[in-house]
């Protein structure tokens, strides 16, 4: 028996519960955020209501000034002085009241970003209001600036900034540079964060280096519910180098092909010129001889100079003995030169092990990281071609 009340109370009291009134604002369609163009219609109801209650009202509250107006047909229709200037520009009938707590707006604009309430002030019990926020969205795309110079140079500050002008609503932004995230890097900046037009800034200084050049930067920023990017390739100017180029290269005197590589930088690319050392004859245009010159495309080029056996004949080996020269030269001046020799592979891995064995290895495990380098970036650019 006892039960049974239990039963019969918590029953009352859920019958109760669920019977009350209770306020319902509805946007049709319901979107976050809405594209200029859209039609809207806004509804503004009470649930379980019986016929002692009072009807609820419609309000429009302005995002900007915070006047607020009551949705009636002569709001739409005549609007007074003091109402809002939304309506009072209704001469083409966007705003059509449709019936009691009912309104559709078409075409809305950017200024139909707003806030509207359902509530019930004459109802004998107190209900909460319900509220939902009206926004229409105006896109804008991100930009890259890129101060003082162009291209950058390295080692000199620059400040790379992203902006996005005369937009809403933000949401979010992110930057990268080649896929790492980079926006703790810098500062932003949101001018008008409630209302249109908004200003966004992102900025940052940098020193940029070598390997910056020919790297990507994205800026992306969150627009209601969109995301528009900006990228950019960055270009840096940096003075040539040598990278790896072994002044002790290993070659199998016995192979048909022979092949020895250097690997150097700078942009713009600098020359690199291979010399016989006994004469300084260039190799370039010499029969028999091949360079082929590989671009990494990040200001990076490696150089393989292959030698043909039967082509050379009798000079192969005297011109391996002899060994060679290269030049890096930028504007005509030459900045650096190297000098390489020839080991025969053949006779050093006959040769009694030493004290300097390891050294030979090392030496061979580098020039296989040259050649390897070679293979890949050959691959790459055929891969990159074919699609």
């Amino acid at each position: 028996m006892l039960v049974l009340l239990i039963v019969l109370f918590l029953a009352s009291v859920h019958l109760a519960h669920t019977s009350r009134a209770v306020l319902k604002l509805t946007f049709d369609p319901d979107e976050a955020y809405y594209p200029q163009g859209s039609m809207i219609e806004i509804r503004c109801e009470m649930l379980n209501a019986d016929d002692t209650d009072e009807s609820p009202q419609l309000w429009y509250v302005d995002s900007k000034t915070g006047k607020s107006a009551h949705i009636t047909r002569t709001l739409l229709n005549k609007p007074v002085e003091n109402s809002p200037d939304i309506f009072k520009r209704n001469q083409n009938g966007r705003f059509e009241y449709v019936k009691r707590n009912h309104l559709r707006i078409r075409h809305v604009i950017l200024d139909d970003t707003s806030r509207y309430e359902c509530s019930c002030p004459d109802c004998e019990e107190t209900l909460e209001k319900h509220v939902k926020e009206l926004h229409v969205m105006k896109l804008a795309e991100p930009k890259w600036q890129i101060e003082p110079d162009w291209p950058m140079q390295e080692y000199v500050n620059s400040r790379i900034k992203c902006t996005v002008d005369d937009f809403y609503p933000y949401i979010k932004h992110k930057v990268l540079r080649n896929h790492y995230d980079i926006t703790d890097e810098g500062y932003s900046l949101l001018l008008n964060s409630k209302a249109y037009p908004q200003k966004f800034s992102w900025k940052a200084t940098v020193i940029p280096t070598a390997d910056w050049h020919n790297s990507t930067i994205h800026c992306a920023v969150t627009i209601g519910d969109s995301e528009h990017w900006a990228v950019k390739t960055l270009q840096v100017l940096f003075a040539p180098r040598f990278d790896i180029c072994l002044e002790e290269q290993v070659i199998n005197k016995t192979q048909q092909n022979a092949s020895i590589a250097c690997t150097y930088a700078g942009n713009p690319k600098p020359e690199f010129i291979w010399f016989r050392k006994t004469d300084g004859t260039p190799l370039a245009g010499h029969t028999g001889i091949t360079i082929n010159t590989m671009d990494d495309y990040r200001g990076r080029y490696t150089d393989v100079v292959t030698f043909d056996r039967d082509v050379l004949a009798t000079d192969y080996e005297q011109l391996l003995d002899d060994g060679f020269v290269v030049e890096l030269k930028h504007l005509g001046e030459v900045q650096e030169t190297r000098t390489i020799s020839i080991i025969d592979n053949f006779y050093s891995t006959n040769a009694p092990k030493s004290c300097g064995s390891s050294t030979n290895t090392t030496r061979d495990l580098l020039y296989l990281t040259i050649l390897v380098s070679f293979i890949m970036i050959q691959h790459i650019n055929s891969v990159i071609s074919f699609y």
